[in-house]
């Protein structure tokens, strides 16, 4: 679901009219996200800052526009060209950065992400994108044994506390993003593939416990670490995964995943709750019947997907509700993770 041109007078004539709320071309889920001024992202698997863009400048154009509108949105971007002046200058109080990177060792870094900025380069970035609007370091993906050292982290928590970088959003690996060429291209450069993806996305409670003692590092340093990893949800200090709370607009997120989901479970406690509960709840802000029919489904999937509400971390099944749907309560001690956890101690 998206507004995907890479001509940005159509983009922003589409934006246009769906404000508006008069017909356009795009689908009824993005139109109705607009009209709710539910914020924009830029970058999600692919990089909007590129050389192109430099030489054309059609994000920059974009983002100009949402300046003019006052439009909320957020960037996910590796590139440092965010920080050249023409660009800085349309962020501001309605935005957020999230600058992934994954680790301050050049090395691994290079390996990796050829033709990425090196980490001091994105890291001189976030220092001048700090100074204009909200800047997350987005340390994603966090993979067991090549960007877990706890001293590397601590070294990079350390930094960023003393550049007085507050938020980072993390996860794990993807588990739709294996696939045998992506395993070649680690092992190519050295790197132990299957080691990484069973201990960190396969046998997800394992990559869950690396990555809340990961988070916690940052966590001492005060740093705020939210994510979308189910198994860490609990312990997010945002309501959303991405560290935006705060961002002017963002009030208006999307309400209708599962994460939202979890999240209002956990709110209510040992209170029972149902599905419909949830879509009372998240009112307005469901943008489509297919889109609830989705969540609807991981809701009653569990543990069957890599997203089912009962990976978090102190949410269990209580009973059935009358659709035969599972009613879900939280209680922070019964952590699934725990007898794993020493398992994991004891080996």
């Amino acid at each position: 679901m998206g507004l995907r041109s890479v001509d940005p007078v159509k983009v922003m004539a589409k934006m246009d009219a769906a404000l508006r709320g008069s017909s356009s071309d795009i689908s009824p889920e993005a139109k109705r996200a607009v009209k709710l001024r539910i914020p924009q992202r830029f970058g999600i698997r692919f990089e909007d800052f590129t050389l192109a863009e430099k030489n054309r400048g059609i994000s920059l154009r974009l983002m100009k526009y949402f300046k003019d509108i006052d439009y909320p949105y957020m960037i996910n971007t590796k590139s440092n060209i965010l920080s050249d002046p023409e660009y800085i200058a349309q962020l501001g109080d309605h935005t957020a950065v999230h600058v992934t990177l994954i680790t301050l060792d050049e090395k691994i870094a290079k390996d990796i992400e050829p033709g990425a900025p090196t980490c001091a380069e994105r890291l001189k970035s976030i220092e001048l994108l700090a100074e204009q609007t909200t800047v997350v370091p987005r340390i994603e993906p966090f993979m067991v044994g090549i960007n877990s050292d706890p001293v590397a982290l601590t070294e990079y928590a350390g930094i960023l506390r003393d550049m007085g970088i507050t938020l980072t959003t993390w996860d794990t690996y993807s588990y739709s993003a294996n696939n045998a060429t992506i395993a070649k291209n680690f092992e190519s450069v050295g790197y132990n593939w299957e080691r990484m993806f069973e201990m960190t996305t396969e046998y997800q409670p394992v990559g869950s416990i690396m990555l809340e003692g990961a988070m916690s590092i940052f966590r001492k340093e005060g740093i705020s670490c939210n994510t979308f990893d189910f198994g860490c949800v609990p312990l997010n200090e945002m309501d959303i995964c991405c560290s935006t709370d705060k961002v002017k607009g963002f009030e208006n997120y999307n309400r209708y995943n599962i994460l939202s989901a979890s999240r209002f479970i956990i709110k209510r406690g040992t209170t029972p709750t149902t599905f419909r509960d949830f879509v009372k709840w998240a009112g307005e802000y469901w943008l489509s019947d297919s889109i609830k029919e989705d969540v609807k489904g991981l809701w009653k999937s569990m543990s069957d997907d890599p997203w089912s509400v009962d990976y978090v971390q102190g949410i269990r099944m209580v009973g059935m509700d009358s659709d035969g749907m599972p009613v879900f309560n939280f209680q922070k001690e019964n952590d699934y993770r725990n007898s794993i956890r020493k398992r994991l101690m004891e080996m």
